[in-house]
């Protein structure tokens, strides 16, 4: 699985949806699940579900209302990604998006799914 923390204010968030959305695509087949998580106010919710349309997420996109999820899992900034095994222990975190990112995660969920 891998659980993305974003926001809808976030700009490189809007880089790493397309991103996240390409991982979804390739290994969805070999049992991956991608999460967006958004941690906007409530006053930005009604923005969350234009953001996913708009940057192509056909992944579950869903709203951390009560910020319990974030507080799990203590994201240091937006976005902050999650790679966890079947047995629900993380194995990667990646904090921020540089281009590029997409390919250490990729390889990252690669193993975690050769080694499942």
């Amino acid at each position: 699985m891998l659980i993305d923390f974003w926001g809808t204010y976030c700009g490189p968030c809007r880089q790493t949806f397309p991103k996240l959305q390409a991982l979804n695509a390739a290994y969805a087949g070999s049992g991956l699940r991608v999460i967006g998580i958004s941690e906007d106010e409530a006053e930005d919710k009604e923005k969350i579900s234009a953001f996913a349309d708009k940057y192509g997420a056909k992944f579950t996109v869903a709203w951390d209302e009560d910020k319990s999820i974030a507080q799990q899992y203590k994201p240091e900034t937006m976005p902050c990604s999650y790679v966890i095994d079947r047995r629900g222990v993380v194995r990667y975190a990646h904090v921020g998006y540089r281009a590029g990112d997409e390919v250490a995660i990729g390889k990252e969920v690669a193993q975690l799914l050769a080694n499942d």
